[in-house]
């Protein structure tokens, strides 16, 4: 045809162009063809290419000048038929008039269509319905875009559509953006998608491309049905909005089935609930690699996966301004991160925050959050895999490093945490590693930790948590922030709280700051710390190195005590039902009126093969103090070859104990190997294995892991009962 030719279409029976079958074509360039005004039924047609048939339109333009429902920009009709063209305008719609399922661009039953640089475009009116730009159905339909610009803007009108086994590929620079709102009609509601892929077989590729939606309920890419989704190089925007959590107007969506694959792209949303990524559904998945998404609306996850959905993100970032970054929900649900970096910024924003089911593995990277009562990593019902991951908080309050809640599991092998926040509001503390509620267990292999602010304990285990350490440093460096804090608060058998390290380094530094502290507070199920060959050492006034108070127990094997303020006891057990017991252990204390080893109110103190000095002025190795009706004991026991020696001194000589209330018992036993002498054993040494034992074995029972454990962990490996020499019994009033 001749350039600027103008073709008006004024029935719907009668396209501007129509070739068909197999060697017939037609070439239109520069030509302009017009859709109405006509007679009703006004679903006019600018080109079609049926059976085989081929059109090449580059230059033209296709316009609507009278709108209608149903009207066709090109149609590409049938195996081996063939639109293309360079520089092609189609606008489907005049913008005030409200019409419906107008499609600029349709390749379907193998059809195909391609253009470069083109403009193609709906607009229905904002109440308009189905007003698609580009849509390839069925098996064999193909569109390609390289550059130019796609748009729609009524209300679940997609700017690209690939369905029942269509494929479109965008590359070249291609835009598309969508500005309608949701289609009401449907159940669930219809957004305004810049890219979909629905059905089996359906799939879009795409390359250096930018997608933005606005509309409610709209994502930038969009693979449901088994549909799949394919971008690099991808610059997504988006401001839409959703009004409901288990519908969000996530930028990149993929549900029922659908696959998305993101590669080195950009995300960017700034509408509620507009997450960067949501997959949702048994079946569904996503793969991210050297991809940035930030998200900064309310109720906004960078990533959101749920009710089974699957995820996988490599060298990536993910951010959220005002939630939780990463949030992985219900059963089957999962993601694995490797080498990528989460990070949150908002109040009660969590980094990594897993549970009801879901399931995460973390390999290197970080995650860090900012925010107030915002843990960097948390688990609820929920199992969490963290290896060589650097873990950040700096908000105040409850924005721990790791928080394992009730029936939520966290295994860190390596890596480091970092908290640096205060605790301002009462009973919440910004603590290193948490275990809380039953069944709440974290297992730290390797793992450093480190707090920094006030009350910012190292590692809590609380009412039913547990938590496993293996060759971990520990260090606090704020007022009252205890290395290591075992507490039960609620009432019945099910809260039992405990604490188990091997080979572990606890360094506090500020007042107040125990190196290992448990509370019972007198309830049934029991609050325990054990450790085994490891280091405690606090620098601070007020700061015992083990402290067991209100029926609680802490036991210790080959391990070092080191306390250096004043007034910081070695060992401080108080209360009736409180105990410390201690096998092969080394206890020092350098400040003034620090004692070695104190007992008060009831509390009991054993030690095996032990040591206690004090060596600061008005500090005793051991005191004992009882109160009326409850009878304070410490008991130790120390075998020797051949000469006699102590293990008990005192920097003030050799009077090394003291008490000042009545019931008070204090027993020493001292062992030997010399031939001859009449063999006794303790009736204490006996119950002190047993008491270990049950004590492990219930912490064992309580973390899942029994039989797991290593040696070192298993208090009954005391040797033999060991021959008395001598014993002494002294009670002193």
């Amino acid at each position: 045809m001749t350039a600027g030719s103008n073709i008006t279409v004024s029935q719907a029976a009668v396209p501007g162009l129509d070739a068909r079958n197999a060697g017939a074509s037609i070439t239109a360039q520069g030509i302009t063809v017009q859709l109405g005004p006509g007679v009703v039924p006004r679903t006019f047609v600018g080109a079609q290419a049926l059976s085989g048939a081929a059109i090449e339109l580059s230059t033209s333009t296709i316009i609507t000048t009278q709108a209608g429902t149903g009207q066709r920009g090109v149609i590409s009709d049938g195996l081996g038929s063939n639109i293309s063209a360079t520089g092609l305008t189609i606008t489907l719609g005049t913008g005030a008039t409200t019409v419906s399922d107008n499609l600029a661009v349709l390749a379907r039953n193998g059809g195909m269509a391609s253009f470069t640089n083109s403009a193609i475009s709906t607009r229905g009116g904002v109440n308009g319905i189905a007003n698609h730009a580009v849509t390839a159905t069925g098996s064999g339909s193909t569109v390609t875009l390289t550059g130019g610009t796609v748009s729609t803007a009524s209300r679940g009108s997609f700017g690209v559509q690939a369905a029942d086994g269509g494929h479109v590929v965008i590359g070249g620079g291609t835009q598309v953006t969508t500005t309608g709102v949701q289609d009401l009609t449907t159940t669930p509601v219809t957004g305004s998608h810049a890219l979909i892929a629905t059905g089996s077989g359906s799939r879009i590729d795409g390359a250096n491309v930018t997608l933005g939606t606005s509309g409610l309920f709209a994502s930038a890419a969009r693979a449901e049905n088994g549909g799949v989704v394919a971008l690099t190089g991808a610059t997504i925007n988006t401001s839409s909005n959703s009004q409901a959590d288990s519908d969000p107007s996530s930028a990149t969506r993929v549900l029922s089935g659908g696959s998305l694959h993101l590669t080195n792209s950009t995300v960017d949303t700034m509408g509620q609930r507009g997450n960067g990524l949501s997959v949702q559904d048994a079946g569904s998945t996503a793969t991210v690699s050297g991809t940035a998404i930030s998200v900064s609306g309310t109720r906004a996850n960078a990533a959101f996966v749920f009710d089974g959905g699957q995820a996988s993100f490599s060298n990536s970032s993910l951010f959220s301004a005002n939630s939780t970054a990463v949030n992985v929900q219900r059963a089957r649900s999962s993601i694995d991160l490797t080498d990528s970096n989460v990070r949150s910024s908002g109040a009660i924003g969590y980094g990594l925050r897993i549970g009801d089911g879901g399931t995460a593995t973390m390999t290197g990277g970080f995650s860090t959050t900012t925010g107030r009562d915002a843990p960097a990593l948390a688990a609820g019902n929920a199992t969490v895999v963290a290896n060589n991951v650097a873990i950040f908080a700096s908000g105040q309050d409850n924005a721990m490093g790791v928080l394992a809640d009730g029936g939520g599991d966290i295994t860190l092998n390596g890596g480091s945490i970092v908290t640096t926040g205060d605790s301002v509001r009462l009973s919440a503390y910004p603590h290193g590693i948490a275990a809380r509620n039953p069944g709440g267990t974290v297992r730290a292999n390797g793992t450093s930790v480190r707090t920094e602010g006030l009350t910012a304990m190292g590692v809590v285990a609380d009412d039913g948590g547990t938590i496993l350490l293996n060759r971990n440093s520990i260090t606090t460096l704020g007022a009252t922030s205890i290395g290591l804090y075992s507490t039960v608060e609620q009432s019945g058998p099910q809260f039992p709280a405990g604490i188990v390290g091997e080979r572990i380094v606890v360094e506090t530094f500020g007042t107040g700051a125990h190196g290992a502290m448990a509370v019972e507070h007198f309830l049934p199920a029991d609050s325990a710390i054990l450790l085994d060959d490891s280091l405690l050492t606090t620098h601070g006034d007020l700061a015992s190195g083990l402290r067991s108070i209100m029926s609680a127990s802490i036991d210790a094997r080959n391990t070092v005590i080191l306390t250096e303020g004043d007034r910081s006891s070695g060992l401080h057990s108080r209360d009736n039902g409180s105990e410390i017991n201690l096998v092969d252990t080394t206890v020092t204390t350098e400040g003034t009126a620090s004692h070695g080893a104190l007992a008060e109110g009831g509390g009991l103190v054993n030690g095996l093969r032990t040591s206690v000095e004090a060596r600061g002025s008005d500090s005793y190795a051991l005191y004992v103090a009882g109160a009326t009706g409850f009878v304070s004991e410490a008991r130790f026991w120390h075998e020797f070859t051949a000469k006699a020696q102590t293990d008990v001194s005192s920097a003030d000589g050799f009077v090394p104990f003291s008490s000042n209330l009545d019931e008070t018992w204090i027993e020493l036993g001292l062992g030997g190997n010399q031939a001859g002498v009449e063999q006794h054993v303790p009736v204490w040494e006996h119950q002190l294995q047993h008491v270990l034992r049950w004590r492990q074995l219930r912490l064992e029972r309580q973390a899942w892991i029994e039989g797991q454990l290593v040696d070192g962990h298993r208090f009954t490996a005391l040797g033999n009962a060991r021959s008395a020499l001598r014993r002494r019994r002294f009670m002193i009033s």
